[in-house]
């Protein structure tokens, strides 16, 4: 997204605008205020541009000594993250202040180095590396390997964050942040990948082979690359996004067009002896689910896991 045009009231006044000239465009809804003293103009936004926005408003009316942290950071840097988790703006500076909440701004108390500081949108951000340190420890196990898998896919290098969890080896839940960097895997191509990996394990699933091929028996020609794979149980994982089931006009296909695409993919995938299984994102958020669907599956294959 473009780097939001929030504006003042000082700099609307200095444009001609009077306290009552505001006070009626937000009223009017032409005007829209975001903080107290901050204004944009009306807009149709996601939750995380909607997020970058009080952001950046929080950032402005405070010390330019504070960094956009934590689940904010993950925002910033494009990470996935839970949706409840952006009712709350994250800063970060060195003070007697922490883990502060004042209106709708957590406050948390840190020394950051420079090289641990980039900027976006116009405001100081911790580092993609510097935010899974810190997002891993605060967030649950499952929402940190969500994130640090995107981490890893957006070129973060899994050694500085290793170094980064070394450093903060007293800090709070620094084993969480240890077990989800040795967790987190870069070929998990989606949140939904990522969180259905945490639900694998937590079942006490044998661990998948990620982005696996299939390939023909007798040529060994390329067939499919499924989400997951079992070779030794000759299944094979897809997680279903439920835009994968919605029209798109663009590419001209309805969801027809893709659900039998989905059939005659399962059928060649069948004929090379291996099972598909398919789930949602409500499966790939309950171990328990998505495990009794799972080995039903191997059941088929004649398998016990």
């Amino acid at each position: 997204m473009d780097t939001p045009d929030i504006r003042s009231l000082d700099a609307l006044r200095r444009e001609g605008w009077t306290r009552k000239d505001v006070r009626g465009a937000v009223e009017e809804g032409t005007l829209e205020r975001i903080r107290v003293g901050r204004f944009v103009v009306p807009a149709e936004r996601t939750y995380a541009e909607d997020h970058v926005l009080r952001t950046i408003a929080a950032w402005h009316a405070r010390s330019d000594d504070h960094l956009v942290s934590h689940t904010s950071a993950a925002v910033f840097h494009g990470l996935p993250v839970r949706k409840p988790a952006v009712a709350e703006i994250h800063l970060t500076r060195w003070s007697t202040t922490n883990g502060k909440l004042t209106a709708g701004v957590r406050l948390h108390r840190a020394k950051v180095p420079d090289d641990q500081v980039v900027w976006l949108h116009g405001v100081r951000v911790t580092s993609l590396e510097r935010t899974i340190a810190d997002l891993a420890r605060w967030e649950p196990f499952e929402w940190g390997v969500v994130a640090a898998d995107a981490a890893l896919r957006a070129r973060a290098q899994r050694p500085l964050m290793a170094e980064l969890a070394d450093q903060g080896m007293r800090k709070k839940n620094i084993g969480r942040l240890r077990q989800v960097l040795a967790f987190a895997d870069e070929r998990a191509e989606s949140a939904a990948e990522s969180m259905s990996r945490v639900s694998i394990a937590r079942a006490g699933l044998p661990a998948p082979e990620l982005q696996f091929e299939v390939h023909y028996p007798d040529n060994g020609g390329w067939v499919a690359t499924s989400d997951f794979g079992w070779p030794e149980h000759r299944v094979v994982g897809e997680m279903d996004g439920k835009q994968k089931y919605t029209d798109d006009p663009r590419r001209g296909r309805t969801a027809g067009d893709v659900i039998m695409d989905e059939k005659g993919r399962d059928a060649l995938i069948l004929d090379c002896d291996y099972t598909p299984a398919h789930w949602g994102w409500s499966l790939a958020t309950n171990h328990k689910k998505l495990g009794n669907h799972l080995r039903a599956v191997f059941a088929t294959r004649g398998f016990r896991v």
